[in-house]
């Protein structure tokens, strides 16, 4: 497809382009560019600042207004008592840790686990020297 397109190309012979084209052009870029004023107002400091990125900039600030409503929405009482070092009743810690060693007791009972089945060990004449089927699934 390509050397029909060069083909094709090739049997258009070149046209030279009048001689005044070019300073038609240049004059005509030339007063465009002098038409134009450059901007010379200046920038305020915050457009500097904040310009580059400005969703960085909105993330942090909505993060600074998330932990300020944290901050001061906050209960003074609740906050008195983290301070303070106060905690949970002592009844209520003795009942909760009791209830703990109950579930793990009976979680973790052993004698309600049934023994483990006895594994044989075949003689090593009818395996291979690299074989170790305590490793191969992660067992040992």
């Amino acid at each position: 497809m390509n050397d029909d397109f060069e083909q094709r190309l090739s049997q258009i012979g070149f046209t030279t382009p009048p001689p005044n084209l070019r300073d038609e052009i240049l004059t005509s870029a030339r007063g465009d560019a002098s038409t134009q004023k450059p901007n010379t107002t200046p920038t305020p400091w915050w457009k500097e600042i904040f310009w580059p990125c400005p969703q960085a900039w909105i993330g942090m600030a909505s993060l600074w207004a998330i932990m300020f409503s944290m901050h001061f929405g906050t209960d003074p009482a609740a906050m008195n008592m983290a301070t303070e070092g106060r905690g949970m009743d002592p009844t209520i810690t003795i009942v909760l840790l009791q209830g703990h060693e109950l579930i793990t007791d009976q979680l973790f009972e052993r004698d309600a686990l049934p023994p483990k089945p006895e594994r044989k060990k075949k003689p090593a004449v009818d395996q291979p020297r690299s074989y170790r089927p305590d490793r191969e699934f992660g067992l040992a």
